[in-house]
């Protein structure tokens, strides 16, 4: 049998290959569906008494039941019984046309047929003019299925074969196809299709999905828009006709068609990712507690030590796990509670802090860490899954991060502007999505000359991130008084101050709240109001803010400084005036910004006027500024892991922006 198709391979290659002729020595296209050969390098050859091919473009080699196995996708054994078919070798009842397929011209001239027999197998055939058919094209015009009707409109539907392009002709959508299938499509079809909206229905699995992308980058430079349209819940190998046999209907596919993005190859695909505003639904802001705090968004509760910021967090936690009313007296929403606390003990704290506010310890979950393969490990901000989870399982509408810094990862760096954005950004994100408030807990920085703004801990991104902040503090003019007062809100008026006293239960700190007050954030820290403030006194505390402890990128210091609305011009002015240096990293090799030199007032004696000059402090130095400096020699130094400082009397007065106190820290002086 196999000698006897080696024999008769000529009609093999005549089945697979419509444009070529016996006997004449010339290249034809590819026939391989994922060789898309735009110039011929397909070549047969006689070799050993029998025919072969070879492509010059794919580098495919072989004999006729090579050629089979190639384009069928098939074993020998398959190869074989295709073969068989092909030439009629084998004793089977006759094949029966069970569907025909019209391909016709411009004007609707009858050019050729695709058939369809039982058992399975597609021949296309011509009219011999007498009648009859002849089963080959030779010298046939090969068109698009159903084109007259497809030159007509300007939407088209492509398919991966005429029964398909009839299944969407029922619907009463124009759809055309290539004959043969999968990987047929040629280049002169094109022109078929110039300033068409083209929608491609690939069947499912990889040879229909390899055609789709054919098709579609074929059409690419000569269509108006191109769509591929990836159907869901089909089954494997499955088709457009499959489809609409399981109940989908013509509405579906359309709203398919509507959501699908257009199609650009690899190489000119946009990488902006982009909403159109007009395709947005507009809808109003969500509060859990109306104009304090958003739902859904970032808040923060900037504050000293012991002025109760963990407590009021406790004390909105309980109202809202019990449905009471906010310290304002307005109704909020009704939901659970997750709580990330790194300073606060949850047995002889948190608990019990929760138990005299009143609220419901059910719905609470403390999140203590993340599972690993090796254990666990403490939680941080880029947990979202976790987060996600734990608001789940108690339907959580407030999640409380106390203190921010202690749940950065160790890559985020806490004074930088950038660094923070990367790990709020996708927390404000994860928020909005699960429509939860995140409330931000975080200790002030030691700087008391400015405005509440500037006066948190770390990088002004962490401000910029939330939607409304609160700072709280004692009232200047009542010590057992304590203010939540709005440092800003994105989203609504600034709300009224509120007034609090902490009062005990027991051993249990609990928060008292006494109504509105009209102290603001800034009068709570003694800080003039901006309008009393110069633009360049603006700058110059925002300047001292976020250098006071260590130098900072200049690229960074620009971007803060435009964040918090100072021109650039008033920034170099700021610089100017305090003699901030510019000088290349030790570590980055970047620009980076710092102080001066500073004077240390030496008060350890009671000599008032008597001033030390100190060195620039290195980056390893701690936060606090606060320390008592000797001068008894030419150097001293602390007894932190820093370089010595060169010290220097001077009695004469200074500036007050050249002084910084020093407090209570130990100095050992050097000989």
């Amino acid at each position: 049998m196999l000698q006897e198709i080696k024999a008769k391979s000529v009609e093999i290659f005549k089945y697979y290959l419509s444009s070529w002729t016996p006997g004449i020595k010339a290249n034809v296209r590819c026939p391989f569906p994922d060789h898309e050969d735009k110039n011929p390098s397909f070549s047969v050859y006689k070799s050993d008494g029998a025919l072969k091919f070879k492509c010059f473009g794919c580098n495919r080699q072989g004999d006729a039941i090579e050629l089979i196995k190639q384009i069928e996708g098939v074993d020998f054994k398959e190869a074989i019984e295709k073969a068989k078919s092909i030439l009629g070798l084998q004793d089977r009842p006759t094949p029966e046309v069970i569907a025909t397929y019209d391909y016709t011209d411009e004007d609707g001239n009858l050019l050729y047929q695709e058939v369809r027999f039982r058992p399975k197998d597609f021949r296309l055939r011509r009219p011999d003019g007498k009648g009859g058919w002849i089963y080959n094209l030779k010298d046939t015009k090969l068109v698009p299925y159903r084109l007259p009707e497809i030159l007509k409109v300007d939407t088209v539907f492509i398919t991966e074969g005429p029964k398909d392009a009839d299944t969407l002709k029922d619907l009463g959508l124009s759809a055309t196809t290539n004959a043969m299938g999968a990987g047929k499509w040629r280049e002169h079809y094109n022109q078929y299709f110039k300033n068409k909206a083209v929608i491609i229905l690939p069947d499912n699995d990889e040879t229909g999905k390899k055609h789709a992308f054919q098709v579609a980058k074929s059409l690419y430079e000569v269509a108006k828009s191109i769509k591929i349209i990836n159907l869901p819940d089909l089954p494997e190998k499955g088709d457009i006709t499959d489809w609409i046999s399981q109940g989908h209907s013509k509405d579906e596919l359309l709203k398919l068609v509507d959501e699908t993005p257009e199609w650009e190859p690899e190489e000119t695909r946009k990488t902006a990712i982009f909403i159109r505003l007009d395709k947005v639904e507009p809808k109003p802001i969500e509060w859990l507690w109306p104009n304090y705090i958003p739902l859904g968004k970032i808040v923060l509760i900037d504050g000293n030590p012991d002025v109760g910021k963990s407590t009021i967090a406790f004390d909105l936690a309980a109202r809202i796990t019990t449905g009471r009313p906010m310290p304002d007296g307005q109704e909020g929403e009704r939901g659970g509670i997750v709580i990330l606390t790194a300073e606060d003990d949850l047995e002889d704290t948190v608990a019990p802090r929760i138990d005299s506010a009143g609220g419901d310890r059910s719905k609470i979950i403390v999140l203590k860490g993340v599972r690993t393969e090796d254990g666990s490990r403490g939680v941080n901000v880029c947990d979202l899954k976790e987060m996600k989870e734990a608001v789940k399982e108690v339907n959580a509408k407030l999640l409380i991060i106390d203190p921010l810094t202690a749940f950065l990862p160790s890559t985020v760096n806490s004074w930088h502007d950038q660094s923070v954005r990367s790990a709020l950004t996708p927390l404000s994100e994860f928020a909005s999505e699960a429509k939860v408030s995140i409330l931000l807990i975080r200790h002030l920085n030691k700087r008391n000359d400015t405005t509440a703004l500037y006066r948190g801990g770390g990088s002004i991104g962490i401000i910029g991130a939330a939607r409304v902040a609160f700072l709280v503090g004692k009232d200047p003019e009542d010590e057992g008084l304590r203010v939540l007062a709005c440092i800003k809100n994105n989203l609504a008026p600034m709300p009224p101050s509120l007034k609090y006293r902490i009062v005990s239960d027991g051993d249990t700190p609990v928060i008292e709240w006494l109504g509105p007050t009209d102290r603001t954030a800034d009068s709570i820290l003694n800080i003039a109001t901006p309008e009393e403030r110069s633009a360049i006194d603006e700058a110059k505390a925002f300047l001292r803010a976020i250098l006071s402890d260590r130098p900072v990128d200049a690229k960074d210091v620009q971007k803060q400084a435009e964040d918090a609305g100072i021109s650039k011009k008033t920034l170099q002015r700021a610089k100017k005036v305090l003699g901030i240096k510019s000088k290349k990293s030790e570590f980055s090799g970047g620009w980076v910004w710092e102080l001066p030199t500073k004077m240390a007032k030496n008060n350890e004696d009671g000599q008032d006027g008597q001033y030390i000059k100190v060195g620039h402090l290195r980056d390893s130095w701690p936060p606090s500024q606060n320390f008592d400096a000797e001068s008894k020699g030419e150097q001293v130094k602390l007894n932190f892991p820093i370089r010595p400082f060169r010290v220097e009397k001077r009695n004469s007065e200074l500036n007050e922006d050249e002084i910084i106190d020093l407090g209570d820290a130990e100095i050992e002086v050097l000989e």
